[in-house]
């Protein structure tokens, strides 16, 4: 805690060594940096830690050594994503729409925002706040049809769209493309040649197909430390 510090000052907190974190409370208009040797990197994340998280995940099924462990301990100390219960967080289970602008909202800081236009998203529903701000900010529109189907999968190109939407509402460089071999709807297109070239997409990528929470756990880290770090 510092009384007088102007704009443009800098403070340093300290050295984090292996396996050490701190919660960042309130740094409104502040910057954060990691001053690592031989780069800056700005932080805009709750937590900073070093060496991997500070304790063990609670999730009886993310385990050490899986491919999406480091991915979940991230999206989970930055508060991003919560498990379905308190000790499982359902790796392969399915993502949800409402889950995805959720989680975007999280990371915004969860503004408030208006009311929403969509006739299947209930006023007390987790997930209405998030949408309504997801709606206003123009991140998504729904089918067309005045719903928004919250609790439908949502696809790789759904997710894409708002990821990107998300990017360039935020002033990110949106502008890299590279081809995509698997089809892809028109109006997702730019999303998914935009995360080709982040080397955002997997291997086998099938636009239609569901996104599992490891999946998008994996993708939201790659996103907030590549995208809009």
């Amino acid at each position: 805690s510092r009384n007088q510090i102007n704009q443009g000052d800098a403070l340093q907190l300290g050295t984090l060594t292996a396996a050490s974190s701190f919660k960042v409370l309130s740094a409104s208009g502040v910057k954060l940096l990691d001053l690592e040797a031989g780069s800056t990197r700005e932080l805009t994340y709750a937590s900073v830690g070093v060496g991997g998280p500070s304790a063990a995940l609670p999730f009886t099924d993310v385990k050490p050594g899986q491919w999406f462990y480091d991915a979940v301990a991230y999206v989970s100390g930055e508060g991003l994503m919560t498990g379905i219960t308190a000790d499982t967080f359902a790796p392969n289970g399915t993502t949800t729409r409402g889950m995805i602008v959720t989680i975007l909202h999280r990371l915004e800081g969860s503004p408030a925002a208006g009311g929403s236009s969509f006739s299947d998203v209930a006023s007390k529903a987790e997930y209405a706040s998030a949408v309504k701000w997801a709606q206003a900010s123009g991140l998504v529109s729904g089918y067309g049809d005045g719903r928004f189907g919250p609790d439908d999968f949502v696809t790789w190109e759904q997710m894409l769209s708002i990821l990107y939407r998300y990017a360039d509402s935020k002033g990110c460089d949106v502008s890299g493309q590279s081809s995509v071999s698997a089809a892809v709807s028109d109006y997702a297109k730019p999303a998914a040649q935009w995360a080709a070239a982040n080397h955002m997409l997997p291997s086998e990528f099938t636009a239609s197909r569901a996104v599992v929470r490891g999946q998008l756990a994996v993708i939201l880290q790659q996103f907030c430390e590549t995208v809009v770090k």
